[in-house]
């Protein structure tokens, strides 16, 4: 029987775009649509948190040369039979293979491309222009730029499954401390005793910052300066809950971006810090609903927030130089009322932080805007526009 989609979520990094796949099935399950997964040896292991497991490995990585790569996902692409390949991510072996076997793809991913090439490579201009659509997921009715020759970019909700939205009305009707208390054998740290503490959760895959002695890039995208950046920021951030805060604070962070401020916490006892003990999903979204700010660093990256409703959302775009566009999507979340923007090197980032958590009104504001975005969020879900435009595809073919 021909699978209807092949999925290919490869030479990508961070969990983002595994979560999304794992989302994507959870529908497709749903549906009972077919589908194969096809990712790359290094990738592997994001799966595996999810408990997904692929039916091909292409035993490639990000580190070998983009010809070595182009060729090795060509053969194994080949002699999949599908009528239509999803690709998450931007890197495009995988769809280039497609495009090469005159079969259909769609690209979808967080932002847009950094740059496109006319020769072959993992950014191939005519690979992208090809696609039956290139959808940027976000959480509201982004506005891209203009800055790449696309005509097939269509905007659509991250995906978001039944059981994603289950989860999230169980946690929406849930206490602080109710929470923390259900999720606390998947924590490590001090637990806030009451609702009364300051919980911060800052939004951040460790995968921006985490090294490897055969990297390309500093966590695998950023270069120098916007490493410093987020590096700075993480320190910063530390330094001034430390000096500003005279109760507690609790900074909840994946486990490695807690590494980077651990000299300075032997110095400020009053920034109790939180993490996984493992990372665990369930638990991920289950502290963006307990904290009383969410601080992301992405700005198309805070569906669980958005869905949550809470009206606990600060946006600090870091990098902040053009990186996926977040600082200027970061511009157009405030101004449609979604989020409080706080830029990463204001210089009184933690007063500026202290003011929206007393401020009741500017909450109170974010959260109705975000009872009304609802509608995106539901109407414009990715999993239901890939499966319709997957089903069209497989009654021509």
């Amino acid at each position: 029987m021909k699978k209807t989609i092949l999925i290919d979520v490869s030479l990508t990094g961070g969990r983002g775009p595994a979560k999304k796949v794992k989302s994507f099935t959870e529908y497709c399950d749903e549906t009972n649509v077919d589908y194969q997964i096809i990712t790359d040896r290094k990738f592997v292991a994001k799966l595996e948190e999810l408990d997904i497991k692929p039916n091909f490995i292409v035993d490639t990585d990000m580190n070998e040369p983009e010809s070595d790569i182009l060729g090795k996902f060509y053969e194994v692409v080949k002699g999949i039979d599908y009528s239509i390949m999803i690709k998450f991510g931007a890197r495009i072996a995988g769809p280039m293979a497609s495009r090469k076997l005159n079969r259909p793809y769609v690209i979808i991913d967080g932002g847009l491309p950094d740059y496109m090439t006319d020769d072959e490579s993992l950014y191939e201009a005519k690979t992208y222009q090809q696609a039956k659509k290139y959808m940027v997921t976000t959480q509201f009715e982004w506005n891209p730029p203009q800055r790449v020759d696309l005509d097939n970019v269509e905007v659509v909700c991250y995906p978001l499954s039944s059981k994603d939205f289950e989860l999230i009305e169980k946690l929406r009707g849930m206490t602080k401390t109710e929470i923390l208390k259900s999720y606390k054998p998947q924590l490590a740290g001090d637990l806030p005793d009451t609702d009364s503490e300051v919980l911060i959760n800052l939004l951040m895959t460790s995968d921006y910052i985490a090294l490897n002695k055969e990297r390309k890039t500093y966590g695998g995208w950023l270069e120098a300066r916007q490493y410093d950046q987020v590096v700075g920021f993480i320190r910063r951030l530390v330094t001034d809950l430390g000096e500003f805060f005279d109760k507690p604070a609790y900074l909840f962070m994946d486990k490695d971006v807690a590494e980077v401020p651990t000299d300075l916490l032997t110095r400020y006892k009053n920034v109790k810090v939180i993490t996984f003990k493992d990372w665990d999903f369930e638990t991920e979204i289950a502290m963006q609903a307990a904290a009383d700010v969410v601080v992301s660093r992405a700005t198309n990256y805070q569906p669980y927030v958005a869905a949550l409703r809470k009206g606990n959302s600060v946006t600090t775009p870091v990098p902040a130089d053009g990186y996926m566009d977040e600082d200027t999507a970061a511009l157009q979340y405030e101004e449609k009322g979604l989020t409080k923007l706080i830029q990463y090197d204001a210089e009184d980032y933690v007063k500026n932080l202290k003011n929206f958590l007393t401020n009741n009104n500017t909450r109170d504001t974010i959260r109705t805007k975000l009872n009304e975005n609802m509608n995106f969020i539901k109407n414009r879900n990715a999993n239901k526009i890939l499966i319709d435009m997957a089903t069209s595809i497989r009654q021509e073919v």
